[in-house]
């Protein structure tokens, strides 16, 4: 007889994770099929017509007559099945019933977020053309990511490609009016146009509070401040050394703006003010020691 293996059956994957892997094959319980000898060749006994004779009478076998010892075998046991290996199938809970595993393509947010990432790891090892890719990949995927956009907005500017910059920002703005930081991005490249008057409107048209983006508010202040509009600066300037005194650039902003109003007295405090912050940068430093003793002399 010969013996042939079943195939092994296809089992089920119960998914914890979530991520959506394709469906593995598990292998069952493998099944022997045992093959019997065909009928017509099993052996049968004859029974002689005759009384049986003594022993010693020789007697020729009868015509199509089976040996004895064919006729022992004429229904053998069958042969134990060839051990296998197979896996185990896995073992769910009673309460916990198997999940067959779907493929479903990712949401349009995790789409975004991967390809954002990739943008990211592709610019950490310098390879900006891919990095722009999959930005724009982001953005097609999701407009409304504006990590995306901002990362994509800075990538152009570093690349020389300022101009493209404007359309994409205000394509962000149209979907989200009060972002803040598209805001001031968008605010900077105004204000190197010269463009102040757009810069500042886009900047008080939805302005966070002070303590949520302060920048918000300084680049605001600044603005003001080149536009020769030095009240509204200076008041700008008051509640953001209100809110970090510590902040030494800012008591500039506010002695060069309360210089201008004719209050000499408030402008030296706002630079002594400034001189004690050690963080403030050589030029401003400068500057600030230079009105201090104009203004003291």
């Amino acid at each position: 007889m010969r013996v042939t293996p079943a195939p092994p059956r296809q089992g089920t994957m119960v998914v914890a994770t979530e991520t959506l892997p394709g469906e593995a094959p598990v292998a069952g319980d493998a099944v022997a099929v045992v093959e019997a000898p065909p009928a017509s060749t099993a052996p049968t006994a004859q029974p002689d017509a005759q009384p049986s004779t003594p022993k010693s009478a020789s007697r020729p076998p009868a015509e199509n007559a089976a040996p004895e010892s064919t006729l022992a075998q004429a229904a053998p046991p069958p042969r134990p099945m060839p051990e296998t290996d197979p896996k185990p199938a896995p073992v769910v809970a009673a309460s916990e019933p198997a999940t067959v595993v779907r493929r479903e393509t990712d949401s349009p947010e995790r789409n975004a977020q991967r390809l954002h990432r990739n943008a990211i790891d592709a610019l950490e090892r310098g390879d900006t053309r891919t990095a722009e890719t999959r930005l724009r990949e982001a953005l097609e995927s999701l407009p409304g990511l504006t990590a995306a956009r901002i990362e994509l907005a800075r990538l152009l500017i570093s690349t020389g490609r300022a101009g493209e910059v404007g359309p994409l920002l205000d394509d962000g703005l149209a979907l989200a009016p009060g972002q803040s930081d598209l805001a001031q991005l968008r605010a900077r490249l105004l204000l190197q146009d010269g463009a102040l008057d757009a810069a500042a409107s886009l900047l008080r048209a939805a302005p966070p509070l002070l303590k949520a983006s302060p920048d918000h508010h300084a680049l605001l202040a600044a603005i003001e401040q080149r536009r020769g509009r030095d009240d509204s600066a200076a008041e700008i300037y008051r509640q953001l050394v209100a809110l970090r005194p510590d902040a030494g650039h800012w008591h500039v902003g506010l002695g060069i703006s309360l210089e201008r109003l004719g209050v000499p007295a408030s402008a030296a405090s706002a630079y002594a003010s400034a001189l004690e912050d050690t963080r403030l940068s050589d030029a401003l430093r400068r500057y600030a020691n230079e009105r201090l003793r104009a203004l003291r002399s």
